[in-house]
Order: C-alpha cells, then structure tokens, then sequence
C-alpha cells in the first residue's frame, strides 16, 4: 500500500529521525544494524521510508514517539508508563526500609560503643588507682 506524500512531509520525517539518532548519539551504521536495514540506507534514504522500515525503527527505539515522528506533534521520547512509576515506588519504599534498618543498627552499634567508652574509662581509673597489697594492710 503506497501513499503519496508530498516532499516536504517525507523530509520533516527524515530530519525527525536524523534529530532523534543525533540526540541518542547512534551513528546510521548502529541503526542500520539494530533495525536490519542494508548498509548504507540512511544515507540514500531520500524518500519516505516504508511502513515496514518505521515499524523496524520503531520497535527498535521504543521510546521515540511515533506521533512526533509523523506529524512532529508532541515530544520526541514516549512518555514513561504509569507502571515504571509504580515501579519506582515499590523501589523508594524498599530503600527506605532499608535505610531505617541500616539507622537501627547504627543506633545499636553507637549505645555499644558508648557503653565501651565508660567501660574503657572505669578500667582507666581502676589502673590510675593505687591497689593496697593485704601484706601492706
């Protein structure tokens, strides 16, 4: 099924694709290879590329917008799933226990090292304290 397309539309297209592989630093060699597309395609490519072509492109960067590359409305990058937010949430939550565990031991391992202290000064003082011997008594 072939569409006619005027060429400034198959351009915007293009240059929406060549901004997206600039932005992500994935050189035509890179996209060719993650897309299984010939060698040397992006380079010749100078009219708009298939349906097939773009779902390849997309599957392989599931994170550029379908819509902004078509139409340029929107934003480049898909917006984030409610669930990868969901997932971080689990994650905050798991972190915080954690790190109130971690500040349980810290409390533990403080009062003991308190307690060494007054220990280690009692036995500083028993040695600064002159013993009686029961011969001198």
């Amino acid at each position: 099924m072939h569409f006619y397309v005027k060429k400034e539309v198959i351009m915007q297209i293009i240059d929406r694709l060549m901004v997206f592989f600039r932005e992500n630093n994935l050189s035509n060699y890179k996209v060719e290879q993650a897309c299984g597309l010939s060698n040397g395609y992006l380079k010749n490519l100078r009219k708009a590329p298939s349906v097939e072509i773009l779902e390849k492109i997309f599957s392989a960067y599931p994170q550029l917008n379908r819509d902004w590359v078509m139409t340029g409305n929107g934003i480049m990058y898909v917006e984030t799933p409610t669930r990868e937010i969901r997932d971080d949430s689990e994650t905050i939550a798991a972190l915080r226990l954690t790190i109130e565990k971690m500040q349980k031991t810290i409390d533990t391992q403080e009062e003991l090292i308190a307690s060494y202290r007054v220990r280690i000064a009692e036995l500083k003082g028993d040695i600064a304290t002159p013993h009686r011997s029961a011969a001198t008594a």
